[in-house]
Parts: C-alpha cells; sequence; structure tokens
C-alpha cells in the first residue's frame, strides 16, 4: 500500500432516490423539520463554554513557529468590521476583506480561500437551499466550486471549514456566564434564553440550520471533525464537531480581541489534513481501477434484478457515480499495520447517508475487492469505543455456529488516524475517536438545557461483508415479501438457539434481499446486529432498555413503564409482524383511501409521546393486538396475505390476552408460516406504487420546546420545563426511498467492561395534557365506506442494500 496515496478526498456523492434519482433525505420542502430535530439533537451534545485559548491549544496545536514569520500582524485586523450591521451580508463582504488581506510575503490564512458563498444560492433564505455565509477551500477547490452551477451544494462537499454570520450579538445561539467563578458556571445555563418566544424560535432556527450545514458536510466529505465559526456581530465563538456531539468557546471580540480569530485562521492553515478533520484512510484508485468498479457493479446489479439498458443504468447510479471511485482501507481488527494486514476497497456512492450528527454516522456501500474483483459491502460506522462486543465478532461467530440467513463476515477493524510508515501495533490514542466527551466534565462546562449533557465516546470502525442485496421495500410481490421475511424469520430462531442472543432492531431497514443461483425467489437476509444482545436463563436479553427502530417496536417495549425491561424474542416477532404489515400498507394492493394510508403509516407506526419524560407509542398496537382495531379496517387484495395476517395476529393476540402458547413459543409460528408457504398460491408480481403525503396532523405529537432555565444563582436551581419533540409533519414522509426510521438505542444506563452508556432519553416532561390515545377521527374515518383507489402496479424496481460471549445454558423455549 502506497501512503502517499492517501489524503483528503471532497465532494462524495450521497445516497440518491432510485425512483427520482433525487439526493435521499434532503428535499427542501422537509427542511425546517429536519432542522428542528437538529436543534433538538444539538441540546443533547452541545459542551461549552470552552476558553478561547484552550480550544486553540486543544484542537489546533502551534506547529511550527519559526513559520510565524509569514503571519500578517493581528493588529486591528478587524476594525473594519462592526459591532452590529443592517444584514448579515454586509458583515460578510468586510469580513473576507480582512481575512484575505495580504502582503507579498505574510498572510492570514495562507494557502486558503475565503469566498462569500450564502449568495451562491437562487432562494439563500430558504431552509434546505441556503448555504453557509463563507466558506472556506483551498485555492484549488475555490475554483472548482467557482465553476459549479448555483443550484448544486459543491460549497459544502469543498468546504475546509465554514463561518455562520448573524447580524446582531443579540441573536447569539449561546450566553455565556457573567462571572468566571466555577460555581457560577456550574449552575449557568448555556443556551440562549428570552421571554419573547419569537426571538427565541429564530434563534433556534439560526442554530438550526448551523447544525445542518455541519451534517451535510460531514455527509459530503470523509470526515472525523469538523471547524465552524459562528458570529454575531463582531462576536465570534469557534466551534468543533464531531460524531459525538459540538464544542463551543466562550464568545470574543473581533475587534477588541483580533489575536484569537487570526491565530486560529493561522493554526488551521498550517495543520495538516487530519489536523483539519479529513479522514486519511480514503485513498485515490489507481488508473483502471474505476473502470473494473463500474464493470463489476453493472455486472451485479444485472444480476440482482435482470435489467438492461436505461432501467440498468439507472440502477447502477445507485452504486457508481463517475469521477468518485476513492478506496476505503480497512486494518484487520488487533492487527499490526503490515501491508498484509490492510485490505482495500473501491467504493463510489452509499447507499446509506448519514443526514445527521446524532448517531452512528453509517455509509454503506457496494465495494469492490480488486485482488479478487468480488463485490462486498462496506459498512463504515462510529461504534461504542466502550462495546464489549464488536459486530464482525458477533456474525463471524453465528456463522460458525450455524445461523442461517446472515451475512459473511470478510474483515473488520478500527481506523488509525493515519497508517504509520513502518509496520507495528498501534496504540489505543492512535485511533480515530471522537473527542466531545473528553470535556463534559470540565469545570468550565455550563448547563445546556437545563443538565450537564452526557457524550458517548465512539471510534470509527469499517465491517466487510461478502453479501449484497436490495432492501426489502423492493420486493416484487406478496410472494417475495412473505418467504423474505420467513428467512428473516429463521435466522431469529437460529440466533436464539444456536447463539443465545435477539437482535433487538428487527426494522425494515435491517432486511435485504438477494438473488442466489437455482432460487426464484429473492432470499431474505438479516443484518445489522451491532445491537443485538446474548439472551439470560429466562430467555431476556442481557442488557435491560429499548433498542430497535421506533415504528416498528413491540407495543411492550413503546411503553413508558417498560423503559427498564428487557428485550425478548417474542418483541422480535412482533417487530418482523409490524415489518411486514408496514410494507403491506403501502406497497400491496389494499382498498385503504390514500389520506388513511398516510393517517394508519403515522398513528400506528410513528407515534410517539412523552409520559414522565420517557418516550411511549400509541395504544393502536395494542389494541390491535387485543381486538383488531387497525387490520379490520381495511382489506387486501390477496386473498393469502389476509389471511397470513389475520392468522398471525391471532396468534399474537394470544399472547396479549392469554399469553397463549401459538406466540409464547416460536415453532408454533414457524410450522404455520412454512406450511402456508408451501401450499398457498402466492402473487409473484403485484407490487403497487403509492405516494405517500406529508402527515397533516401533529394534534397527538408532543411539541418540542426548550426548558425555560433562568440564570441561576449559587442558590437557585433550575426549572426545568418541557423539552422539544420533533412534530410528524415535520418528519420526511415514509415512501419507498425515504432513509432508515430513527432507531432507539438503550435508553436506560447499561453497565459495560469499561463504562457506563448514558441514557439517551429525552430531557423534559410533556405539557401534561397531551394526549396518548389513538386518533378518534381516524377511527371515525376508517369507519366510512371505503373509497377504493386503483393503485398503479409495476414489475421489480430497483432498490437498496444490503454479533457472542461465552455460552450459557441452553435457552427456553417459553417465556416464563
Amino acid at each position: 500500500m502506497s501512503i502517499s496515496s492517501l489524503g483528503p478526498v471532497y465532494d462524495a456523492p450521497l445516497a440518491i432516490d432510485p425512483t427520482s434519482s433525487r439526493t435521499r433525505g434532503l428535499n427542501p420542502d422537509r427542511a425546517k423539520g429536519r432542522n428542528k430535530q437538529h436543534i433538538h439533537d444539538a441540546r443533547r451534545f452541545t459542551v461549552g463554554p470552552m476558553p478561547p485559548q484552550a480550544f486553540l491549544d486543544c484542537f489546533l496545536p502551534q506547529i511550527n513557529a519559526t513559520e510565524d514569520k509569514r503571519k500578517l500582524s493581528h493588529k486591528y485586523a478587524f476594525n473594519s468590521v462592526p459591532l452590529r450591521a443592517a444584514s448579515a451580508s454586509d458583515l460578510c463582504i468586510l469580513l473576507v476583506a480582512a481575512i484575505e488581506k495580504h502582503t507579498k510575503h505574510r498572510g492570514r490564512c495562507p494557502g486558503l480561500s475565503f469566498v462569500y458563498s450564502a449568495v451562491r444560492s437562487l432562494h439563500p433564505d430558504q431552509d434546505g437551499l441556503a448555504k453557509p455565509s463563507i466558506c472556506c477551500y483551498t485555492r484549488d477547490n475555490a475554483e472548482i466550486v467557482a465553476r459549479t452551477d448555483v443550484t448544486s451544494r459543491a460549497e459544502l462537499g469543498y468546504a475546509e471549514f465554514f463561518i455562520e454570520v448573524g447580524a446582531d450579538p443579540a441573536h447569539d445561539f449561546f450566553t455565556d456566564p457573567p462571572h468566571s467563578n466555577l460555581e457560577s458556571r456550574a449552575s449557568h445555563e448555556f443556551l440562549f434564553q428570552s421571554t419573547d418566544e419569537s426571538l427565541v424560535k429564530m434563534v433556534d432556527a439560526k442554530l438550526g440550520q448551523h447544525v445542518a450545514y455541519a451534517a451535510e458536510i460531514f455527509a459530503r466529505q470523509h470526515r472525523t471533525s469538523l471547524f465552524s465559526v459562528s458570529m454575531f456581530g463582531s462576536r465570534a465563538r469557534l466551534c468543533r464537531w464531531d460524531r459525538a456531539g459540538l464544542i463551543v468557546s466562550e464568545s470574543f471580540d473581533i475587534r477588541s480581541r483580533p489575536e484569537i480569530l487570526c491565530d486560529f485562521l493561522w493554526r488551521f492553515s498550517q495543520a495538516t489534513p487530519e489536523g483539519r478533520g479529513h479522514d486519511v484512510t480514503i485513498g485515490v484508485p489507481l488508473p483502471g481501477e474505476e473502470g473494473l468498479f463500474r464493470d463489476a457493479i453493472t455486472a451485479r446489479v444485472r444480476l440482482q434484478l435482470g435489467l438492461t439498458g436505461i432501467e440498468l443504468d439507472k440502477a447502477v447510479s445507485e452504486h457508481y457515480s463517475p469521477g468518485h471511485v476513492v478506496v476505503l482501507h480497512v486494518l484487520e481488527q488487533g492487527t499490526t499495520t503490515d501491508a498484509t494486514n490492510i485490505r482495500r476497497y473501491l467504493v463510489s456512492r452509499p447507499v446509506v447517508s448519514p443526514l445527521s450528527l446524532a448517531g452512528r454516522g453509517t455509509k454503506g456501500y457496494w465495494a469492490l475487492d480488486p485482488l479478487n474483483r468480488e463485490v462486498v459491502f462496506v459498512k463504515d460506522t462510529w461504534r461504542s469505543r466502550y462495546s464489549t462486543e464488536i459486530e464482525g465478532e458477533i456474525i463471524r461467530r453465528m456463522r460458525v455456529e450455524g445461523v442461517r440467513n446472515i451475512p459473511g463476515v470478510l474483515c473488520y477493524g478500527d481506523l488509525p488516524e493515519r497508517f504509520p510508515e513502518e509496520a507495528r501495533a498501534l496504540k489505543a490514542e492512535e485511533f480515530q475517536c471522537t473527542g466531545t466527551d473528553e470535556f463534559v466534565s470540565h469545570p468550565w462546562a455550563c448547563l445546556v438545557n437545563g443538565e450537564h449533557n452526557e457524550v458517548t465516546k465512539l471510534r470509527h470502525h469499517r465491517l466487510v461483508l461478502d453479501t449484497v442485496g436490495y432492501g426489502l421495500q423492493r420486493f416484487r410481490g406478496t410472494e417475495e415479501l412473505l418467504h423474505a421475511t420467513y428467512d428473516v424469520f429463521t435466522a431469529m430462531q437460529d440466533a436464539y438457539s444456536k447463539d443465545h442472543r435477539i437482535h433487538r432492531d428487527i426494522s425494515l431497514g435491517n432486511i435485504i434481499l438477494v438473488r442466489e443461483p437455482g432460487r426464484d425467489i429473492r432470499r431474505g437476509y438479516l443484518i445489522d446486529w451491532e445491537m443485538s444482545c446474548p439472551i439470560d436463563d429466562t430467555g431476556q436479553a442481557c442488557k435491560a432498555g429499548r433498542a430497535g427502530t421506533w415504528p416498528f417496536m413491540s407495543h411492550r417495549m413503546q411503553m413508558a413503564i417498560n423503559i427498564h425491561q428487557k428485550h425478548t424474542l417474542q418483541d422480535d416477532m412482533e417487530s418482523l409482524l409490524y415489518v411486514i404489515l408496514y410494507s403491506g400498507i403501502l406497497w400491496l394492493p389494499n382498498d385503504l383511501p390514500q389520506f388513511l394510508v398516510s393517517k394508519i403509516i403515522f398513528e400506528f407506526f410513528e407515534y410517539m409521546t412523552l409520559v414522565d419524560n420517557i418516550p411511549q407509542g400509541s395504544m393502536a398496537k395494542i389494541a390491535n393486538s387485543t381486538s383488531r382495531a387497525t387490520t379490520a379496517k381495511f382489506r387486501f387484495s390477496s386473498a393469502a396475505f389476509q389471511d397470513w395476517l389475520n392468522t398471525v395476529v391471532d396468534y399474537q393476540s394470544d399472547m396479549v390476552r392469554y399469553r397463549g402458547e401459538r406466540w409464547n413459543t416460536p415453532e408454533h409460528l414457524d410450522r404455520f408460516w412454512s406450511t402456508f408457504l408451501q401450499t398457498r398460491e402466492l402473487e409473484r408480481d403485484d407490487r403497487v406504487v403509492r405516494t405517500i403525503p406529508d402527515h397533516t396532523s401533529t394534534s397527538s405529537r408532543p411539541s418540542i420546546r426548550r426548558r425555560e432555565v433562568p440564570q441561576a444563582t449559587a442558590d437557585s436551581a433550575p426549572t426545568p420545563k418541557p423539552s422539544r419533540k420533533r412534530p410528524a409533519t415535520q418528519r420526511d414522509a415514509p415512501t419507498p426511498s425515504s432513509s432508515r426510521p430513527k432507531r432507539v438505542k438503550n435508553l436506560v444506563p447499561v453497565t459495560t467492561g469499561r463504562a457506563t452508556e448514558p441514557r439517551r432519553a429525552p430531557r423534559s416532561k410533556p405539557p401534561p395534557t397531551q394526549p396518548t390515545r389513538f386518533s378518534q377521527r381516524v377511527l371515525d374515518r376508517q369507519a366510512r365506506p371505503k373509497t377504493s383507489t386503483a393503485p398503479v402496479t409495476e414489475s421489480s424496481r430497483p432498490s437498496d442494500t444490503a454479533r457472542r460471549p461465552t455460552k450459557g445454558r441452553k435457552p427456553p423455549t417459553s417465556r416464563k
């Protein structure tokens, strides 16, 4: 491996919607909703205010003091920038001119260019289309961006860092403590506070937009961290982002303290690529490798989907973007950096792009091993640094134990900051890890939304699997849906009986369809085992607390009173039922009017309220289990699918009402399902095209409210009030191409061998009048005579992709 081939790679393609070839998840019409979620996330992961000098010394340490002779003096550097201005544009023009000032031999940020980028948008004030006020680029990249169309988002694909500018210092997102003593800091609320609700709303919107820019840069570049500057008038804050959170400096006036911003600009210009936040384990392909990748991906897509011509080209574009093929390197876990332990994989467009900073930042790629020319799947993610199990270890062991219908593991490993020249073992501090968690308990850290945030340390990790496929949402019809999900049920039973493990995240996004030789129907594979958990002697998960994807979570685990309960196999079985029901409602012919499809998806699957500060789902799932309150309101055109659904809901109802053996013992469901597939004729190509409108009701959604925290004194404690929770109308509507539903990770502390994983529950209580019932209006509408719509059928369409402790006693076959 050539170390010289590694370095920063820019303008990474994003996952696209296979039905429209548009970037997935970035619909400008839904940007306001995404930004509100960004605000909610920021309240959970922000740490500050860090003293500016400590910020610089920690994140941009001085490299070569002898080079300072090329540094332009900071005296009067920003005197042209007013304390406040009539508009942000006036400030931007003056600030860019001040930063770009240079002489023949001296400058403030040599080698880099600053561009007033906010004007490079046709709608600079519209969420989703706005761009950062000022972007910093390398000189070459500045020329590339200048040649792009203003409708592109190239600025975020090439930015080294950005500066977001506001006209008035009174609109700062944050408020520094009035005194420097530690006691005042410990009780001070860092978030902006005001009794003027319209002002709070405006400031929050600006914060959400700032977070959105950072999140999109992470998605469009291969990064470990990112810097930004938040400016209001002449006052500035330095910001550092990583996958765990945000660290913000104290505010400083660039007119009276110009040395801070000048020092930041200078140090940034002298920093290495990894010091600027780039992942330098990414490389460029060798001559001819892009064509090799394109041809291999084309052949695999043709095999999986049976397409030709334009349709084949369109399907290939989901995985390949011309001119954007890069090399991902994977160091086998626990080995030295010898070249024989480092694998190269060619990738291009991901099938999964992370569009928020919160979470693991997972990207998934169809990849090519250039040595054996095999198409594989690479999962690039940020795992918990203190996890006792690694997903690759779990899957590899399950395969040895004979668990069927799961992918095979080729290699996996944590990523170093950079690969050293010599072959050696790496030290713990040489791996790519997030750093925000290291500062949450520093004495300068203030309260954020009424408390000190808990942040988990994450480590960058790659996993390579031998199986690629398309998401379950791309099934052809009833036959493939029920066969593939039965394959998944087989994997669940095998994992339970052979490896004493349950998955805990059965969801639409974790099932892929794979065409195999000798099978007319694609096989279903159960993927994404990072949240799986070994079971104890009672058959329950060893770890307590929720995990999984909210829309498909069992009714028991969605109840607030069960927050400390443990998952069981029956919870996973119920999740699988909901995956099938969800898929049927959206993509199989039925007599639901269009408006009720959207209502049921929201009310049954996505509804969330807060009870005693704990998320809780609607009562629709349990109501359906006991009386079919939802599924009895409509019918499917496929008589076979309707029979399957009625029978399985009956099995599950027994568990709810009588704790019956038909659901408590998986063998009963397995016997019915297997016989059903062998004896019933199922429709092969009855998939329909159905457009799902945005949700129009927020009546049963908890409102997102910040805590109203007064500026506390030594003897006054913060008074919490309802926290913000994203309304459904502001989430992307469920469509065949939408991003995965949001997963819920353990919501109670889980003690591991190394540390305690933090609580991930919302921060405050909902209004006391918040409803928790299934919307009566929806039920009333469902009771009306149904107006049948004629869905459009379609043929198969292309779609997106495709962990064990020491074994204990044999698990029981029934739950006590």
